[in-house]
C-alpha cells in the first residue's frame, strides 16, 4: 500500500496546505486528491514535489504492506 503520511507531515511542518500544492508545485487538483486517498500518481508528480523541498522520495512516501 502506497501511504502519503510523510508528505503531509512535511506539508504541516512547511506551513503549507494541500492547494498550496497545486499553486506552488504545479500539481493537478485530481492528482492531490489522488494523493490524500493513498493512490498511485506518476513518478513525475513526486520529482516536483522532492525537487521543490529539496527533499528524498522517501521524505515523502512509504510503501507498507
Amino acid at each position: 500500500m502506497i501511504d502519503y503520511e510523510r508528505l503531509f507531515i512535511l506539508l504541516l511542518k512547511n506551513k503549507m496546505a494541500k492547494i498550496d500544492l497545486y499553486r506552488k508545485v504545479g500539481i493537478n487538483p485530481k492528482t492531490i486528491n489522488r494523493l490524500v486517498n493513498n493512490q498511485s500518481v506518476t513518478v513525475e508528480t513526486l520529482e516536483k514535489i522532492c525537487l521543490y523541498f529539496n527533499c528524498k522520495i522517501e521524505d515523502i512516501i512509504e510503501i507498507k504492506k
